[in-house]
């Protein structure tokens, strides 16, 4: 049971590096926490990937089912849970971004659902930079 506890919170705990790695490997360089200029950035995104194999390694010790149960619930339900509440974490607060933002027709209910704060100069981009 420890073991299933125990790898189930290591997957949240990756969840929540995940989605700071793909937001901030996202947002503009305003907005980008300065860790991810530098070789920082490359260890949290390695940190996520080893507290996954981590975690599920845990869950699969416990039982296969179990673990594919929970590797399901990591890639497809939790990002639905910790995004928004990472953006909200990381993303500039609206008294900041309001009158830039209210031009563009956002409002204090809906600009944390935006693409404002997305650097899309690597929008097509798939080399991994």
């Amino acid at each position: 049971m420890w073991l299933l506890i125990s790898g189930l919170f290591t997957l949240i705990l990756a969840s929540f590096l995940h989605s700071y790695c793909a937001i901030a490997r996202q947002a503009s360089r305003s907005i980008r926490p300065m860790a991810f200029d530098s070789s920082t950035g490359i260890l949290l995104r390695v940190g996520w990937i080893i507290l996954f194999l981590f975690g599920a390694g845990l869950v699969i010790a416990l039982n296969w089912v179990w673990a594919i149960i929970a590797v399901i619930l990591y890639w497809f339900g939790l990002p639905l849970i910790v995004t928004p509440i990472m953006k909200k974490y990381m993303l500039p607060p609206w008294d900041q971004v309001k009158d830039i933002l209210e031009k563009r027709g956002y409002t204090k209910n809906n600009y944390l659902h935006g693409d404002w704060w997305k650097d899309l100069s690597h929008k097509n981009d798939f080399s991994g930079r």
